[in-house]
């Protein structure tokens, strides 16, 4: 959500975040309909949870799905797979797929059942670790790929992480702790 906030605020453009995982937000969507305008409000209900900061911007819904789609490519290639109620919202410059099943995008299908066209997309950014690499390699080769660590528990800095029942030192976390540990 911070990286949304921050493309935002840049005035950024052609710029294509998801997926969103938020329940509420494209069932209202889909209730107003494609072309209606309205204050999208995510991680509604979620105050107070330091991984799911509130956002509200003026959107126009572009698309609706059910949220069902084939996988084309990679992980999920040739497989029946469900978001739920999804929908495409434009929030002036910034595209952002909205779904209410939790998951990571894996597919390009999961985008084209949002009736989404990658080919004038400037910066898909994508909320995965990496299983997004096999099926996006025509989009976007290795060379230009650009991981972004934001806040929130898929870190890869994992001392940025409220880790509180560790027991310590751990390897990666504490200076001079190797992995394999040293053999005494």
């Amino acid at each position: 959500m911070e990286l949304l906030r921050s493309l935002l605020d840049a005035g950024a453009r052609g710029v294509l975040p998801g997926l969103f995982c938020d329940a509420a937000l494209p069932t209202e969507a889909g209730n107003r309909g494609v072309g209606s305008r309205f204050l999208a409000r995510f991680n509604r209900g979620q105050e107070g949870d330091p991984f799911a900061p509130p956002l509200s911007r003026e959107a126009r819904v572009l698309s609706t799905s059910d949220g069902r789609f084939v996988g084309r490519k990679g992980l999920v290639r040739g497989v029946a797979q469900e978001m739920g109620p999804s929908a495409l919202l434009d929030l002036g410059g910034v595209q952002v797929a909205v779904i209410s099943r939790r998951q990571q995008l894996l597919d390009p299908a999961q985008l084209e059942a949002l009736q989404v066209d990658l080919g004038p997309v400037r910066t898909l950014v994508v909320k995965s670790r990496g299983h997004f690499r096999a099926a996006f390699d025509d989009f976007a080769p290795p060379e230009r790929i650009l991981e972004v660590d934001g806040p929130g528990l898929a870190s890869p800095q994992l001392a940025s992480l409220p880790l509180h029942r560790l027991t310590r030192p751990v390897f990666p976390l504490d200076e001079g702790v190797t992995w394999p540990p040293a053999r005494e």
